[in-house]
């Protein structure tokens, strides 16, 4: 009984020496790494609580003398250097799947994950695929914290990023990012809102003309002057853009604003060289729901990859409407769309310039891991990102 006991007593030492070095390795940088310890499945909640209100938050400033993060000045420069070797630090045996799927989620708003999981998104699991919602820890209420922790140990589906709440859309995204390709050999990265329905049977049928993509940035697209780039409410990435991406983190430049900040990124790889893939879809995602001419049917995923603001009372409708026919779609029922050469969708360079942007959104980007960094008075004083379905 003793021995066991020493066995029992040693075994824990071990693991908490090596999860203390793994700790500390994140802890040093502040900044998203695929060697930050992971969240596994046995006991996440109490540890996840227990190691992220310790972790310096993206507008946070240290106590200490010393940040959490290095200094850093500048941004947008790659120095040789300073790139991430990500194949001798990417963990082993990671499952392939084609796509991982980022969908970011308000701790109060459950009701949007529950509706997903009841309609659309219950059909992941017949396809190659892997998603997790993603939600702040940092400023969190307790009682918050506690509910999600339950959901999360239920559904098994959802994440604790230390972020907090309010516009910090970029460090999400990258968060999340790193997350993903710490877990998960995936082909593609897509990120949506929780407000998308998405035809995951016509977007499963169609990647197979992606594969052999090139850095490849694909959405909904918008060609105004200076303002080139996806909207991020659904927002596709091959893998290979992600990892140059990733690479780059220590250098990465932010922004409150997800989409404005992955087009800057994609106008630094062009600048280095990089000829990036640009896949506007505006005929097959539906970016503003009232833009339905016809209204909804059952065949609309025939056409469509998806809808945005469709909240759950829409998201519903949708559902209902094609769920009887979601598996029996195949091949030649859905419409097939040639990506076509850049020019053809826009004949303004693949440009994004922050100078130009309305008041809201008019931003200047910053090092992503500057320490206490914050964006200006008129965002601090939105405590969550607005929604539009408040709206109606």
């Amino acid at each position: 009984m003793r021995f066991s006991l020493r066995i029992v007593i040693g075994l824990g030492v071990f693991s908490i020496i090596g999860y203390g070095i793994h700790y500390f390795k994140y802890l040093s940088t502040g900044k998203p790494s695929i060697t930050q310890p992971p969240y596994t499945d046995q006991g996440v909640s109490s540890r996840a609580a227990a190691q992220l209100k310790n972790i310096q938050s993206p507008g946070q400033s240290s106590n200490n003398s010393t940040s959490m993060r290095p200094p850093q000045t500048t941004c947008g420069k790659t120095v040789a250097s300073e790139l991430i070797d990500l194949k001798s630090i990417t963990p082993p045996g990671r499952p392939k799947v084609i796509i991982f799927i980022n969908i970011p989620a308000a701790g109060g708003w459950s009701i949007r994950r529950i509706t997903l999981r009841k309609t659309w998104l219950s059909t992941a699991k017949n396809y190659s695929i892997a998603y997790r919602f993603f939600t702040d820890s940092i400023g969190v209420k307790p009682e918050v914290i506690k509910t999600l922790e339950k959901e999360r140990e239920e559904f098994r589906d959802l994440e604790f990023i230390p972020t907090r709440s309010g516009y910090w859309l970029t460090h999400r995204y990258l968060f999340a990012m790193f997350w993903g390709y710490e877990h998960y050999d995936f082909k593609f990265y897509l990120k949506f809102d929780d407000d998308y329905f998405v035809c995951l049977n016509n977007l499963m049928n169609d990647i197979q003309y992606r594969m052999n993509e090139k850095l490849l940035y694909w959405g909904w697209f918008g060609c105004d002057p200076k303002m080139v780039a996806m909207d991020e409410g659904f927002v596709m990435l091959s893998v290979d853009l992600v990892e140059e991406i990733m690479k780059r983190n220590n250098s990465l430049c932010c922004h409150p604003f997800g989409g404005q900040m992955i087009a800057m990124w994609m106008n630094r790889l062009e600048r280095e060289g990089y000829d990036t893939t640009y896949f506007p879809d505006n005929n097959r995602l539906m970016h503003i729901r009232s833009h339905f001419k016809q209204g909804p049917s059952k065949d609309m995923c025939k056409k469509l990859l998806g809808i945005h603001q469709a909240y759950p009372k829409y998201m519903w409708q949708y559902w209902n409407l094609t769920k009887d026919s979601w598996f029996s779609l195949k091949g030649d029922d859905f419409e097939k769309v040639e990506r076509k050469p850049f020019n053809s969708y826009c004949k303004l360079k693949k440009e994004w310039d922050w100078r130009v942007l309305g008041s809201f959104w008019k931003h200047e980007p910053k090092p992503c891991w500057l320490p206490g960094l914050e964006w200006d008075a008129r965002l601090q004083k939105y405590k969550n990102v607005q929604s539009r379905e408040l709206e109606e």
